[in-house]
């Protein structure tokens, strides 16, 4: 899992007021003192995929365990207001850890938002060419209604090749989580807790969860890319899944 450049102990307390829905917040991090607490947490921040998240005070979209994403925040901050759910703040540099406010760009949608890391980049046939890393990283679960199997694809793939519009159906989103057994984990995946509990993963406001928790709250500790869980089906569960 990738690290910060800038260390957190570095990373400054974040503080602002805003109005949502006729009511003024008063927004701040956490402010304490950071140790280590495991392969991939401190205390008042943790790692979601590719960015950092802060534990927040008195925000009204943050999750129920008042974790926010730190880009969002701090674009929120200088902005002087919160921003709506559809809105994206874009790392122009690729890198998701790194939120000094000249990497960051607000934009609209995550169509725009796709947009921006394949604008202007396009093959002899005219295909956009999605070279980015962060095209790489982000996998998608969907099913071939053609081949009638569920098939794995990076995003840069999706976007770099032609296909039949109606020929995909949506099964989900990779995690960058691996269960106990070893296998990769989606967005839709039912697991099964150490407690017996099944719960479905979920993608709510860009962190997995799977109840009120989070993946990253159920993680190893020996192993910042593994979680205490197994798969025991997905929500689509009677397709074939072929990890491509």
């Amino acid at each position: 899992m990738n690290r910060p450049a800038k260390p957190l102990s570095e990373r400054r307390k974040i503080e602002f007021t805003a109005e949502w829905n006729g009511k003024v917040y008063h927004v701040t991090t956490a402010d304490q003192p950071l140790s280590y607490r495991g392969a991939c947490r401190f205390r008042g921040f943790r790692f979601s995929g590719r960015y950092i998240h802060r534990l927040v005070r008195n925000h009204p979209l943050a999750m129920k365990d008042r974790y926010h994403p730190e880009h969002r925040l701090i674009m929120e901050k200088q902005l002087g207001r919160f921003l709506l759910p559809e809105e994206v703040v874009h790392h122009i540099n690729g890198d998701g850890m790194d939120n000094r406010i000249e990497n960051l760009r607000l934009i609209s949608n995550s169509r725009e938002h796709a947009g921006e890391h394949t604008r202007g980049k396009r093959n002899p046939n005219g295909q956009f060419v999605a070279s980015d890393p962060a095209m790489q990283e982000i996998k998608i679960r969907l099913y071939d209604k053609n081949k009638r199997i569920v098939t794995i694809y990076p995003l840069g793939k999706l976007i770099s090749t032609t296909f039949t519009a109606s020929r995909f159906i949506f099964r989900g989103r990779d995690t960058g989580f691996q269960d106990t057994q070893g296998l990769y984990v989606y967005q839709g995946d039912l697991i099964e807790l150490s407690s017996g509990r099944i719960q479905e993963v979920k993608l709510e406001n860009g962190i997995f969860m799977l109840g009120s928790l989070s993946l990253l709250d159920l993680i190893k500790s020996k192993d910042p890319n593994t979680f205490n869980g197994r798969i025991v089906g997905n929500v689509w569960d009677k397709e074939a899944i072929k990890n491509g």
